[in-house]
């Protein structure tokens, strides 16, 4: 206690509480106010923030004002641009027709074509779209096209599919693609862009791909493939994903992905999924938004491969990836084709003293593994006019003679129709248009042959034309379609033809004036052609067609008055033109046949009168139907109103028969005998009737004559070795050939008959068909065959001097190179056959001699490889060795640098021409050697490759080239073989052509100018072998003695050792046990072949029993458990016991019935007989790698 005792605790105590209340009391004063400070604070901060947000909003709000203005003033520039883009690649395609047809440089100005394509990209006012990525986005695209004009770059290669198709990198952006690369990588190093279980993987979708050199790289997913489906999706889940296809979009090489996980959980393929692939969400893909793809898509301009039929080999890959490598090159952009450049790369020089760089695409021509492009006539037909409409055959028509050429060549125009005035004012309006007339889309910068346009004929004056020539290199002639007049225009007065005026038909119909000829016979003279002229020009006249469906139309013209004078008549009475002489006798015919040259035989139109069989029918010329016509009212004019009389009617008098209410002239086939009944021959149709002699007269002998053609086709013979034809055949030759028009082709005219001759008729779609083809194929007639030696003998000096020596090709390969005509061309008929032969002043011909090129070098005795460069049509093959190919290729490079030039044609005859030079399709020169003269064509053999072709002669010239080269094509003859038939077939030459390759030689022949003796292998099998396998030909039963005697003894010593190595051949399969005649016993089919021909499986029987402990079904289970332990079958004996994969995986018993087919070293195929009892006896085609050698037999 203190001293005061408790009064001092109570002062104490007091004292205390007024402590206590003075801090309670500033504590309470000293929060209120740090309470209002800070409330203070709070409203002056609050106050400058919303301050702030508001200036913010103000500046936002008026830089938005500012961008609608700029924006909108952008829209003339963008407009500009645009035009500029269009005026570029007009005059880019102007400057590509410039670079190809070089002379149409005078047509166009070639200082505002350069001017066009150097402008600046600086001349314009960029600053109006540098607003932000969204604005150069959309102008950026536009402006490409113009930077990339005349610019070049440093790029290397980093894929490579093919020289037409592979993608570069640019150099420049090496540091980018660095910094991309690393912002990849921290991407995908973190969980953020891992794939989560419920994501899923849509096509054309952005991933990342781990590659193989463990870097991450952005790609696009071309194919998905989901577990448990065989076909694509476009959407799969993560957890079900199978493997993807993806396409690198900084590299562009594409690369399948597959997910293979160890469980084949969710789980498991989750984590596979993840340690290949990343997702891209959208706020990675808007932080890449700004690294375009890097992956440049690329074609090397004008340059194709050097075998268009076989593409892009991997020879011209191997040596493209060779000279690009990994090395900076430099890139010309030369063109756009869709979404690749089209470039050429050039190798910067290593060598500091050669500074010019080298060109990838001429690398790749030099070692001929790739062209250049040049236009070729392509297969398909070029679009032509509609033909016009011709009037109907015996009908008149009005018409205005609009072209004259002479009266056997003029054109009309009907008047019937208002199509021409109104399609003659429209095309005025629409090509006088100033706008259309300078179109720059419309002109024609190089015209084709054929090519349909609209041609200026006078100042302001267009019509549809048709390019018929190129006469100079500035000028073509049209053909106005609609009128038949032809000029030599410039090409500057060209324009494409619009499908408006393209679908109306020809105007113009093309005729010839009947019944009239020229005084001479031959052609028509000034003073006929003037008169016609001055009859007939711009005048309407009427016309009378007198035969239908031929080019020109035969016509009569009357004049448009009431005296109706026939023009003809008019000029045979001022006796200028005569009258065309009747042809009442084929005889007459035949004389002015014989007077054409072998391409006038060919194509005639006749019209089929009667069929006997193919060996027999007959056919009359439909431009004689005129003619025929009014030797029938001749006949009845002359024997309508005579009466009967007594005549004794002998074999082979002519008559007039009355058939059908007709009068028609006969012949009588028999003496008439006591029943008065004669058996007449239609000399006009070919058929045989029996008439009452009532109904015949005696023929006048001005009319005596025939005007039908016995015909066959003897290039076939009736099937099954009949010596007659069916009547089957028959009955369907008859059928599509009897009256109807058809076209056929005269082998050879002569006294005998029937002419034999190829028939070609139309079928539903109006393609003319060989009939010979047709019947082979329809199994009616065989192709007949006539022996021929396979060996070429060695020409001699009568064969080469005969212009038809050994020009006679195959009947069928004749037929079927004429299989399929083009309707086009049989729209025509020949010109009318004139009494007297025709005589054309030529000037004289120059006589040339040459002799043959030396022969070949011909290999030493063994084995030598060889390219085979031809196979003939008569077997012989034709090849180079090694040295030969070095050698070809400097004989080019001589010949080109010595001939440059065309020397000037000239009328050469071509009997004592053996060696000569040919230019060929590619513009280069080559040796040939003459073969036959057909016409005005060539048979020429190209001495250093061994092909044959039929050229023109103006391609060839009497000179030898490199005379003191010899030939560098060795022709050879396969040994110890002889083919089919005497002489090697169509189909087994062309086997022949697509099998040879790589191939050895042997023996050499005593004539160097005869072939060499070779044996071919193929990998290691004998073409011989191969040959006889296909049935093509046959071992030479002497050769193959003589061979057996020499080496046989050495063949046995080959062979020891190897009898102990060969597989033991086993016993057959035991048999079932058939049940007892008579017995009931239950059975099931397994396998039917034909209604006599079934297989049962019995379902009472020993095939439960065991042998060594197991059933069948227990033995086959463990078999095929482990099948690839068993080795497979190397004996092929007919019979021989094995095991066979059947069709649903598994292998059962089999036995060997037959080789179906063999490919020579790559596959076997065998049909096998399934002898297990689930299979009961099925029979299939099998390859040697399922089938397996059986050791035990259960």
């Amino acid at each position: 206690l203190p001293a005061d005792g408790v009064l001092g605790l109570q002062e104490e105590s007091s004292i205390i509480g007024v402590i206590y209340t003075a801090l309670t009391d500033g504590l309470t004063e000293q929060l209120k106010a740090e309470k209002a400070r800070l409330e203070m604070e709070i409203n002056q901060a609050a106050d400058k923030a919303l301050c702030t947000i508001q200036k913010w909003k103000t500046v936002q709000i008026n830089e938005q004002t500012e961008l609608e203005t700029k924006f909108f003033t952008s829209q003339p520039m963008l407009s500009h641009i645009q035009e500029r883009i269009k005026s570029l690649k007009k005059a880019m395609e102007m400057a590509r027709e410039l670079r190809r047809v070089p002379f149409l440089e005078q047509y166009c100005v070639l200082d505002k074509l350069l001017e066009t394509l150097r402008a600046p990209v600086e001349s314009f006012d960029l600053k109006c779209i540098s607003l932000g990525s969204r604005m150069r986005f959309v102008f950026l695209p536009l402006l490409c096209l113009l930077c990339f004009v005349d610019s070049k770059c440093v790029v290397v290669v980093s894929h490579i599919v093919s020289p037409a198709h592979f993608y570069v990198r640019h150099v420049a952006d090496r540091l980018e693609s660095e910094i991309l690369s690393r912002k990849i990588h921290n991407l995908c190093s973190g969980s953020g862009c891992s794939f989560a279980p419920g994501d899923s993987i849509e096509t054309q979708s952005l991933i990342f791909v781990l590659s193989y050199k463990k870097q991450w790289c952005r790609s696009k997913v071309i194919e998905i493939f989901q577990k448990g489906c065989t076909e694509r999706v476009k959407i799969c889940p993560v957890t079900q994903l199978a493997m993807v296809y993806v396409f690198s979009l900084d590299f562009g090489f594409c690369r399948k992905v597959t997910i293979q996980s160890e469980d084949e959980t969710p789980e498991g393929t989750l984590k596979v999924v993840n340690e290949k692939l990343r997702k891209i969400c959208e706020d990675v893909k808007l932080e890449l938004s700004g690294f375009v793809p890097q992956a440049i898509r690329c074609s090397l301009k004008d340059l194709v491969p050097y075998d268009l039929s076989k593409g892009w080999d991997n020879k011209a890959l191997v040596a493209f990836r060779a000279v690009t490598g990994s090395a900076a090159l430099e890139m010309q952009p030369l063109g756009r084709d869709r979404d690749a450049l089209l470039v050429d790369l050039k190798k910067i020089p290593m060598d500091q003293y050669s500074d010019i760089p080298i060109s990838i695409r001429e690398h790749l021509v030099f070692n001929e593994v790739a062209r250049f492009y040049y236009p070729v006539i392509s297969d398909r037909r070029a679009l032509r006019y509609y033909p016009p409409v011709y009037p109907k055959v015996n009908t008149e028509l009005s018409a205005v003679v609009c072209h004259i050429n002479n009266p056997g060549d003029f054109y009309v125009q009907a008047v019937d129709s208002m199509e021409s005035l109104l399609l003659s004012a429209r095309l005025q309006d629409c090509y006088n248009a100033p706008d259309v007339l300078e179109d720059e889309e419309l002109k024609v910068y190089c015209p084709e042959i054929g090519q349909p346009c609209v041609a200026r004929f006078e100042e302001n004056l267009w019509y549809r034309a048709q390019v018929i020539g190129c006469p100079r290199a500035s000028k073509v002639e049209v053909l106005y379609v609609d009128f038949g007049n032809k000029k030599i225009i410039p090409v500057s007065d060209l324009r494409k033809i619009k499908e408006e005026f393209f679908m109306l038909p020809a105007m113009a119909t093309p005729c010839c004036l009947a019944d009239v000829i020229p005084l001479d016979g031959k052609t028509w003279s000034e003073a006929c052609t003037s008169r016609f002229i001055a009859l007939t020009y711009q005048k309407l006249v009427l016309i009378f067609v007198t035969v239908y469906r031929s080019t020109p139309i035969v016509v009569q013209v009357f004049e448009n008055d009431e005296a109706r004078a026939n023009i003809a008549e008019v000029l045979v009475q001022e006796e200028l033109a005569c009258c065309k002489p009747l042809i009442y006798d084929l005889e007459l015919l035949n004389l002015q046949i014989h007077q054409r040259s072998p391409d006038q035989l060919k194509d005639l139109a006749v019209r089929i009168s009667h069929v006997c069989s193919p060996s027999s029918f007959h056919v009359r010329f439909t431009q004689y139907d005129t003619q025929l016509q009014r030797i029938g009212e001749k006949v009845k004019s002359e024997c309508e109103l005579s009466e009967p009389q007594e005549v004794a009617w002998k074999a082979d008098m002519f008559c007039a028969a009355f058939i059908n209410e007709v009068w028609e002239r006969g012949q009588i086939c028999a003496d008439v005998t006591s029943t008065d009944i004669a058996e007449v021959r239609l000399c006009d149709h070919g058929n045989t009737e029996k008439l009452h002699v009532s109904n015949l007269r005696p023929l006048p002998s001005s009319l005596i004559g025939s005007m039908a053609l016995e015909c066959c086709l003897d290039d076939i013979r009736p099937a099954g070795g009949q010596s007659g034809w069916t009547a089957t055949a028959v009955d369907l030759f008859s059928l599509y050939v009897k009256g109807a028009v058809a076209v056929i082709t005269i082998k050879e005219l002569t006294e005998e008959r029937p002419v034999p001759i190829t028939l070609f008729c139309s079928n539903k779609v109006g393609q003319y068909v060989s009939m010979s083809d047709f019947l082979v194929r329809e199994g009616l007639a065989l192709w007949k065959r006539k022996p021929r030696d396979a060996v070429i003998q060695k020409p001699e000096e009568s064969d080469v001097n005969s212009p038809t020596t050994d020009t006679q090709p195959d009947e069928k390969e004749s037929s079927t190179s004429l299989r399929m005509l083009p309707k086009a061309s049989l729209q025509g008929t020949p010109t009318p056959p004139k009494p007297s032969p025709r005589f054309l002043m030529t000037p004289a011909k120059v006589i040339a001699h040459t002799s043959l090129y030396n022969a070949p070098e011909l290999p030493c005795r063994g084995h030598v490889q060889m390219t085979v460069t031809a196979v003939g049509d008569d077997g012989l093959i034709y090849a180079r060795t090694e040295d030969l190919e070095c050698q070809l290729q400097q004989l080019c490079e001589r010949i080109q640098q010595t001939w440059q030039t065309l020397p000037k044609p000239k009328p050469y005859t071509w009997k004592s021409v053996l060696g000569c030079a040919v230019f060929g399709s590619d513009m280069l020169w080559y040796r040939g050697q003459i073969l036959s003269v057909l016409g005005g064509n060539v048979e020429v053999q190209y001495v250093d490759h061994g092909f044959v072709e039929n050229i023109p002669m103006a391609h060839v010239y009497p000179v030898l080239l490199c005379a003191d080269v010899p030939q560098l094509c060795i022709p050879c003859q396969l040994h110890a073989i002889n083919p089919l038939g005497g002489r090697w077939q169509e189909y087994a030459v062309a086997f022949m052509r697509e099998l040879l390759q790589n191939r050895f030689v042997d023996d050499v022949p005593s004539d160097p100018r005869g072939p060499l003796t070779v044996q071919i292998f193929l990998d290691g099998l004998n073409l011989n072998d191969i040959l006889c396998h296909h049935s093509h030909g046959s071992v030479d039963p002497a050769v193959l003695t003589l061979f057996n005697a020499i080496f046989f003894p050495f063949l046995c010593v080959c062979i020891q050792g190897l009898v102990e190595t060969l597989e033991p051949m086993l016993g057959p399969f035991v048999s079932p046990n058939p049940p007892q005649e008579g017995e009931h016993f239950k059975v099931k089919v397994k396998h039917l072949h034909t209604p006599n021909e079934l297989f049962l499986w019995p379902l009472e029987g020993p095939l439960d029993s065991k042998v060594e402990g197991e059933t069948l079904q227990e033995a086959l289970a463990r078999i095929n458990a482990n099948i690839s332990a068993l080795p497979h079958l190397t004996c092929f004996n007919r019979g021989y016991p094995c095991l066979a994969e059947y069709r649903d995986g598994k292998y059962y018993r089999a036995k060997l019935l037959q080789i179906t087919s063999l490919e020579p070293v790559t596959l076997l195929s065998l049909k096998t007989s399934c002898a297990q009892s689930l299979i009961a006896a099925s029979t299939s085609a099998h390859p040697t790698s399922k089938s397996r050698r059986i050791f035990t037999l259960t």
